[in-house]
Parts: structure tokens; sequence; C-alpha cells
């Protein structure tokens, strides 16, 4: 990568003479994105290091490309110390990212990261330019991204494009419809349309928990519009167990909400319990209320049996990985009937997820599961009434 050395610059570069350029120094690598603040990133950069280590310890910076600043800092004289520090990255970082808000660019996204003391310049071009430059390069993308995430998202909610699916779950006994679980889905041919894609995006906006939110609250709106029994269960994911029970979820601006008495909250095993007494606190609190409990993805996630003891769901839904194939797999089999075995004696419902042929079908309901859920019964819909 070329560089481009702006050394005759009087405000950059400093009058050393030829024998300080010759101390030990430390090199930096900044980035600012978008364009237009790395526009404005070199005299930025002095200003920022001025303010942290002193203008006096500044060597040299020079000009990588149009994101790119070289940061070169001498060791030596008051306040070294400072510049040899492993903090001065993020304190420069931070600092950076003020002096470029105070010139007008409020979102900028800012890299810094150290190249250590410099070497022979083919040593230099091969470390610094290529992996140094790629690493705060990646870091101020995914910070830029991260931001517009947020931003997109933010219009997803406010424009209602959070879809809701539905999925029957039938009795193993004569296939009668007890429940549907809402299934939450972005917007149609949209990037995020798939659930997980949506969460990780929304985690990585710092959206989280407002994404989560308004799955549940949306779920419970449209089973009212949309559900036409009065006794069916809603069963709804909510990783965030702050969402399993709050009451500022039965306010909705007039909506009609699904009532709690008639809700199950699907609890996943794919993610470690922690801080057990209050997820048993929270759990208590929603049967107080009517809701009831479902362990999810039992088969695939981190606990097992011990999920199943420490949590006494009332559901039992397992994994899909255990249902398929099972017709021909005495393995499988002996896990499946361990689990209903469980349920007999704890008074929970096993439900088997992802059954899809008449054979994995016969084979849940020969080991005693109570429910089935799968394509072999029904397909997600958003309106399963019609």
């Amino acid at each position: 990568m070329a560089v481009q050395h702006i050394a005759q610059s009087a405000v950059l570069v400093p009058p050393f003479d030829a024998e300080s350029r010759v101390l030990e120094t430390v090199v930096l690598v900044a980035v600012a994105l978008p364009e237009g603040a790395g526009a404005d990133l070199p005299p930025a950069v002095v200003e920022a290091a001025s303010n942290v280590i002193g203008y006096d310890h500044i060597l040299e910076v020079s000009v990588l490309d149009r994101w790119s600043v070289m940061l070169r800092l001498r060791v030596a004289g008051m306040g070294s110390q400072r510049v040899a520090d492993p903090a001065l990255g993020p304190a420069l970082e931070a600092e950076l990212a003020a002096v470029l808000n105070a010139a007008g660019h409020p979102s900028a996204s800012v890299a810094v990261a150290s190249a250590g003391r410099p070497k022979s310049e083919r040593v230099r071009d091969r470390e610094l330019w290529h992996e140094k430059l790629t690493e705060v390069h990646l870091r101020a993308r995914r910070q830029a991204e991260d931001m517009s995430f947020s931003s997109e998202i933010a219009q997803i909610i406010e424009r209602g494009q959070i879809r809701t699916m539905f999925q029957a779950i039938v009795a193993a006994t004569d296939g009668e419809v007890l429940g549907y679980e809402a299934l939450s889905r972005g917007p149609t041919g949209h990037r995020w349309e798939r659930p997980d894609l949506l969460l990780e995006a929304a985690q990585r906006g710092g959206m989280s928990a407002v994404v989560q939110w308004e799955m549940m609250r949306l779920a419970r709106v449209r089973a009212t519009e949309r559900l036409r029994s009065t006794h069916a269960l809603l069963f709804v994911n909510a990783p965030d167990m702050r969402f399993w029970p709050e009451a500022p979820v039965d306010g909705d601006s007039g909506n009609v909400l699904w009532p709690w008495d008639r809700t199950v909250t699907e609890v996943s095993e794919r993610s470690p319990i922690e801080n057990l007494p209050a997820v048993w606190e929270t759990r208590d609190r929603g049967r107080a209320r009517g809701i009831r409990f479902a362990l999810d993805d039992v088969g695939a996630g981190y606990a097992g049996l011990a999920a199943l003891a420490l949590l006494a769901p009332d559901f039992v839904k397992i994994d899909m990985a255990l249902i398929r194939g099972c017709h021909r797999d005495p393995a499988k089999q002996a896990v499946i009937a361990a689990l209903v075995q469980y349920a007999r004696q704890t008074g929970a419902a096993v439900i088997a997820e992802g059954v899809e042929t008449a054979d994995e079908s016969r084979a849940v309901c020969g080991l005693g599961v109570d429910l089935l859920q799968g394509f072999l019964y029904a397909r997600p819909t958003e309106h399963p009434s019609r």
C-alpha cells in the first residue's frame, strides 16, 4: 500500500532534528469512517495526541489512504511513560472520537491500534501496513455497520415489518390443536428475514431488548386477531427472561393482547442458565399470573436433564435433532423415553418438535410423547385460521 508522506506540513510534523528521529518510537494506526471523517483525520490525530501525551512527542503523521493515518511518537523526555503505556491506544481512540465529534462528525467510527516499535522498512511494510491496517479497518467498519444496524432495525420496528408466523401444536392421541407457537420473522426478502439473523443484528446495534420486546408484543396482539380458538395456548419465545411475565407488556395503546393465562413462555436450553435464583423468582412471578413455561430445544443445549430438574417446566420440547430419524435410531429412542419418564413423574407434557415423517410420528407416539409439532401436521403461517 502506498504511503503518502506529508512531512513538509509544519502543522502535522514538528521540526525535530535528525538525532531525535532515531530515538525509540511507537507507531500507531488510526482509522475514521465515513470518508468525510477520514478527510479531517490527520489534524484531528495531531490534536488528540497532543491532548493525551503532549505535542512534543509527535514525530510524524503519514496519510495511508482516505480513512487511515499512521502516527509515530518518540519515547523520550517528559511523559515518555505515557507514550510507552499499552493503554495509549484506547485513550487516544476516545480522545480522537471527541475531537472528530467537535469537528462536526458525531457519528464517526474511530479505531486506533498500536503497531509497536518500528522495524526495518520491509518488515514494517509487511506487518504494519497489512496486518495492523486491516485490523483497524475492520474494527472501524464493524462499528459503522453496527450503527447502521441500529437505524435499520428502528425503521423495521416503526413500520411494523416484524412478521409473526403461527405453527400448530397437536395432541398425539387425536390430532386436535392444543395451541400454536408464535415464530417471529423479519421482513419478507430482507437480509434479516431469519429470526436468528435479526436478533444478531439487533444485538450488534444495541437493540436486542427492544426487538425481543416487540416480538413478544406483536405475537400477543396478532394471536388475538388471528386465532379463532378461545382455549388454545400461545407458545412464545423470550430469550431474555426479563420479558417473561413483566407487567408493562400488558399496556399496548389500546390493542387487545393474548391473555397471560393462555400463554406459554419458551426458555431455550441452547443458552447456559445464569443467576438461577433470579430465574426461579421470575418463573414463580409469572406462574402467579397464570403463565406456563416450556423448556425448549431439550437435547441440544447446555444443561440437559439438569435444566429440567432446576426449572421444573410445564412443557418439555424435545429438539428436532433427537426426533430426526428416531424411528431407526435406538439411542435416540432411549433418550426420548427417558424424557417421557421424567415428564410422567413431574406432571410435565412432552412435545416432539420437527416431526416431518409418518415414521417419526409413529415412533415418538409409541414412546409416549403427548404433543406433536412439525411440517407433517402444519407449516408456519401468518393466518392459521384461514
